[in-house]
């Protein structure tokens, strides 16, 4: 059986960062080209020097600067355009003639799925790797957030089939989001080998004397005031601390840090096998993950 024609929707922009989106570009590197059209609601930056489906762009209209982080900004750039949206996509994909929508669930992307599902009636297939609850610590105003929750419910709802990053996100899924039980779904392998993380040197250093070297990789999944809570907690333990941060310079809360804490962010890495191996090489001694908590 022929892999399905298949139209994928992505927030982020084909050749974006920090996102899933080398994950995706991983993936999409082992199927038709041919059988395949990637739409996306931001701009590329590199257009032509990666090796990428039929791709194009609907880019979202932002508002006015003042507005971008309000209530009414996020109505209007994540949810108000998004029929509009859907139609150019289901316009630009007539000719391709698609058996299946592929969506990556992020922000606009979500009710722009779901009319596209709706306008199309194609089946709806998503590739979930994070909690979507944890947009309201990272970025939707606390007025947007049972909207944007009720888009996701009606998203998953609308879902043929769904693939996660655990057994139990998908559990979460199924619980949380109206996916229901008998719908297909699976939770993909781990992309990272236990030997490469414990794969350390013999001559690694004993964790002795006052430096610690704390490892980071990714966006921050708490509110400042956690953040905040985190580096105070640390201010009061007699160490000098490194946060070694994989992470994009917007995504890291604008606060203070304390006399004892230092933040070196590091430069992009293609693949997590290259993270890993800087955090043995650097010496980390534990790893930071930001979750969010009510």
């Amino acid at each position: 059986m022929d892999f399905p024609r298949t139209l994928l929707l992505t927030a982020w922009r084909q050749d974006a960062r920090y996102a899933g989106a080398e994950a995706i570009r991983r993936i999409l590197g082992q199927l038709p080209r041919d059988r395949i059209r990637w739409s996306s609601l931001e701009q590329m930056k590199t257009e032509g020097e990666l090796d990428l489906p039929a791709c194009a762009t609907f880019e979202l209209r932002r508002p006015h600067w003042r507005l971008a982080k309000s209530t009414f900004g996020y109505l209007w750039t994540h949810e108000l355009q998004t029929k509009r949206l859907a139609d150019r996509i289901a316009d630009w994909a007539s000719d391709f003639d698609p058996e299946l929508i592929w969506v990556l669930p992020e922000l606009a992307a979500i009710p722009t799925a779901t009319h596209l599902a709706g306008i199309t009636g194609i089946p709806l297939h998503a590739t979930l790797y994070d909690v979507l609850e944890s947009a309201r610590e990272i970025c939707i105003p606390a007025l947007y957030y049972s909207r944007y929750m009720r888009n996701v419910k009606c998203l998953f709802g609308m879902l043929s089939s769904l693939d996660t990053v655990s057994p139990e996100l998908l559990g979460h899924v199924r619980a949380t989001y109206g996916f229901a039980d008998d719908r297909p779904a699976m939770a993909m392998p781990p992309s990272v080998p236990e030997s490469w993380i414990h794969s350390r040197s013999s001559a690694r250093r004993e964790i002795s004397g006052k430096s610690r070297r704390i490892g980071f990789c990714g966006a921050f999944r708490t509110t400042p005031a956690q953040w905040i809570s985190f580096l105070d907690t640390l201010s009061e333990l007699p160490y000098d601390f490194e946060i070694v941060a994989f992470a994009s310079s917007d995504s890291v809360h604008g606060v203070g840090l304390p006399g004892n804490v230092t933040l070196a962010l590091q430069p992009y890495e293609p693949s997590e096998h290259d993270v890993i191996r800087r955090f043995i090489r650097m010496d980390v001694d534990a790893c930071y993950l930001g979750l969010w908590k009510d």
